[in-house]
């Protein structure tokens, strides 16, 4: 009885035995994905850990997953038919992203004319305007005093800041400004002295023994740029701290994983300075930085703005390294740029691909502009004008 038992056992053992190694051996090793297949899995995970939009966004990213793999591995890094097609499949699952800073701009020569902005492609399909008004060619005819202007060379976008300011009538300040690079040209080597003299001639009106009490401040085709203008431009503009939304970031890469909604403010400069009031000029090209400028004045009491609805690009973008959201690059292939931190404003609402919306809306009419008849500014002037 306990022979049989003990061989009952042997053979259970051995056919254990058998059916392990017959599996051991029928079961292939999976290799790590190489070329093509390998960037988008790079995409796709970097994308994941780094995007700040993910509690708001609707695109359905472990479906993106799903549907896009099999695509990729059929694709061979070595085809530049391939490469072309895989850069198509990343134009596309980038498109309807809310993000309004994402872009995707492709490193290797043959393919880097393929570089995408989603939200550009989407907003100017259905805009007969592509691009924004000179609005600076039109100002002389409304600055009566005071005229200054200068047009500063930015190395590092490889364009022209325009900055023009000057006193209307007796009491009115106003300063345009098309980039967000004003103190970083204030202390340029080789624009401090153009930039200096139109901001300084602008501060010099809010100044005693006369200062301006009114305050037109002109971003419209402003695509943003510095973080550091604002606290620059409005700390001159304002008698105490101005809370004027909330900022979050990435703690990690999971998806989720977010930060509290912690205050944005502005500090103050001078305390002493009585309210005045900022009328803010924006258009559909207002975007980042000028999204948050016109934030700002919607938070004061005696703030009001003027023009388009923004771009909807309202999340700063930063140097990588000192946040775990924001930009990256995927191997040699691409690099993908996308906000650093997420803003909502003072009633927690976010304007991410949607813009700000003024207070009194005008539409840019090219036709009257290149005329130099410029309606919002009238208005802006006219409301001014009409508040004692």
């Amino acid at each position: 009885m306990a022979t049989r038992k003990i061989r009952t056992i042997g053979l259970s053992l051995t056919f254990i035995g058998i059916w392990l190694l017959i599996h051991a051996c029928g079961k292939e090793e999976i290799a790590p994905k190489t070329g093509l297949p390998a960037i988008f899995e790079d995409f796709w995970s970097k994308m994941e850990s780094n995007y700040l939009y993910w509690d708001s966004d609707t695109v359905n990213w472990d479906k993106v997953h799903t549907d896009y793999s099999p695509l990729f591995d059929k694709l061979d890094i070595n085809s530049q038919a391939d490469r072309e097609q895989a850069v198509l499949y990343f134009n596309e699952i980038a498109y309807k992203m809310i993000d309004g800073h994402l872009s995707i701009t492709y490193l290797q020569p043959d393919i880097s004319a393929y570089s995408f902005t989603p939200s550009l492609v989407r907003k100017t399909e259905s805009w007969e305007i592509k691009s924004p008004f000179p609005y600076y060619e039109n100002l002389s005819r409304y600055i009566s005093a005071d005229l200054k202007q200068a047009n500063l060379w930015i190395e590092e976008q490889r364009s022209y800041l325009h900055i023009v300011s000057g006193r209307i009538d007796s009491n009115i300040g106003y300063l345009y400004w098309d980039k967000f690079n004003l103190l970083q040209s204030y202390h340029s080597a080789s624009n401090a002295a153009l930039a200096s003299e139109v901001l300084d001639s602008f501060f010099s009106l809010l100044e005693a023994p006369n200062p301006v009490k009114k305050v037109i401040l002109d971003v419209r085709g402003n695509r943003g740029g510095e973080v550091v203008d604002l606290q620059f431009v409005m700390e001159k503009l304002i008698d105490k701290p101005l809370h004027f939304g909330y900022t979050r970031n990435k703690i990690s890469a999971e998806r989720l994983n977010y930060s509290p909604w912690l205050p944005a403010i502005i500090k103050n400069k001078y305390s002493n300075h009585k309210p005045i009031q900022i009328i803010l000029l924006i258009d559909r090209f207002s975007a980042s930085m000028a999204e948050t400028m016109a934030f700002s004045v919607d938070a004061l009491p005696n703030g009001f703005t003027i023009g388009e609805v923004t771009w909807g690009a309202t999340g700063p973008i930063s140097d990588p390294l000192l946040f775990n959201g924001g930009s990256f690059i995927v191997q040699d292939f691409m690099k993908v740029t996308t906000s650093s931190s997420a803003f909502r404003d003072l009633s927690y609402i976010s304007h991410e691909g949607s813009g700000y919306s003024p207070n009194h809306h005008i539409f840019s009419n090219w036709e009257l502009l290149s005329k130099g008849v410029d309606k919002q500014l009238e208005y802006a002037i006219a409301t001014a004008r009409s508040d004692p």
